[in-house]
């Protein structure tokens, strides 16, 4: 685990993060109390990501008897950086996950020129909290940590089809599908739908740093024209977080993700000026995503199944918030079912409380992905509009950060 950056440092976030904690207070006492919990309820999770163990502490917390079934032998965490802003920070802070995550946080979004390596504009960061740089694997284990201490049993290896006599003899009164993107179990819930290229790859990696002296950096957006990357530093800035994102006509591969060619990676990027380019140069390991695009799924639940996180609502990453609509889900999924009369019940009104917003991210993400890669001319206009309206974009973006899941009706959605 790392070391932590006290919260004291961090004031502005005090506010929403004690009312998260004092809603834990009150769950602990309503169980005690035999009063919104979910004891007796069994609960079978498929996928052992974030979606997948925030579900299972949840629904833990709450006295439900839980099992996750991760198909991969171990748990792991493709990828590597992910930012928390305030709505997942709330969420992990309920649920008893929070400051040994943190090292370093967000002061705003750097934007700059990647053609020139001049900065464009400064977005500063939300008014209500900092956002979190986090490794993606210290998220997975400490999110398994409590979820183990608090009675969840896990077993890898273990592939749940929807489709196999397994899934039919699963012990369970009721089965959250947290199995990702490329979800199978939502084919069982809705009628499938192909995923379909986005026209998007994705590429990630780390890359060794000396260390950030300052514990608040903003995260660097690097524009090109049908380009952009994004870096910020990880654990206590040892490593640098690359994702760079290019545009292709077609992909191939029959695998949606695979280990990616170093050299590749340099020349895809070759045009690229300042920090990313030192980045890039600098990286030894890369993995290459190609990006598919997947709506919000018409039905998110069928008898005892209900989807979450990216099973539900695949998101592409250009607003950093695939990780925090995944908490805002786990803790909104066990709050409903713990409140209704049956849990089919709560699985409807899961579903009312959600998909409006997550619809809403998911087009924010894919409008920020045409406007990341547009070609000279008009990629001058956007960095003119971006240098004149910087506070006010900050401004339009609270009602993502802002939101409490917390609370049964929250005032931004």
């Amino acid at each position: 685990m790392v070391s932590s950056l006290p919260l004291d440092s961090t004031k502005s976030l005090q506010p929403k993060l004690a009312v998260a904690q004092s809603y834990r207070e009150k769950l602990d006492y309503d169980r005690a109390h035999h009063s919104m919990n979910c004891s007796g309820l069994k609960v079978a999770v498929i996928g052992g990501g974030v979606a997948g163990l925030a579900a299972a502490l949840a629904f833990a917390r709450r006295d439900a008897q839980v099992t996750v079934y991760e198909r991969s032998q171990a748990l792991k965490a493709l990828g590597a950086g992910l930012q928390l802003s305030l709505n997942g920070q709330i969420v992990l802070r309920a649920l008893g996950v929070d400051g040994n995550l943190v090292t370093f946080c967000s002061s705003g979004t750097q934007i700059v020129d990647g053609q020139a390596g001049r900065e464009i504009a400064r977005i500063p960061g939300s008014r209500s909290g900092l956002t979190w740089y986090v490794h993606r694997a210290d998220l997975i284990s400490s999110l398994f940590d409590a979820s183990v201490a608090a009675g969840v049993s896990v077993h890898c290896n273990q592939e749940i089809l929807p489709s196999a006599k397994s899934s039919r003899d699963l012990d369970a009164d009721l089965i959250v599908a947290a199995d990702g993107e490329h979800s199978k179990w939502r084919d069982s819930v809705e009628e499938p739908i192909a995923a379909t290229f986005s026209g998007q790859v994705i590429w990630r990696a780390l890359a060794s740093h000396e260390g950030v002296a300052n514990p608040l950096e903003p995260a660097t957006l690097t524009l090109g024209s049908g380009w952009h990357t994004v870096t910020y530093p990880l654990r206590d800035g040892k490593l640098m977080n690359i994702v760079a994102v290019e545009e292709r006509k077609n992909w191939r591969d029959g695998c949606w993700q695979q280990l990616g060619e170093v050299a590749e990676f340099r020349q895809k990027f070759a045009q690229a000026k300042g920090i990313a380019a030192k980045l890039i140069a600098s990286a030894e390991e890369v993995h290459v995503w190609a990006l598919h695009l997947r709506g919000v799924a018409s039905r998110w639940s069928l008898n005892r199944t209900v989807l979450v996180g990216d099973a539900a609502h695949p998101m592409l990453p250009f607003v950093a918030q695939g990780a925090c609509m995944a908490l805002e889900d786990a803790w909104i999924l066990a709050d409903a079912v713990a409140q209704a009369r049956t849990p089919k019940e709560g699985l409807r009104e899961f579903e009312e409380r959600r998909r409006s917003r997550v619809t809403r991210v998911c087009n924010l993400s894919r409008r920020n992905g045409r406007l990341f890669h547009l070609p000279r001319p008009w990629s001058w206009g956007l960095a003119a509009a971006l240098r004149t309206s910087q506070h006010m974009i900050a401004q339009q973006l609270e009602w993502v950060y802002r939101y409490d899941a917390t609370q049964t009706a929250p005032k931004y959605r």
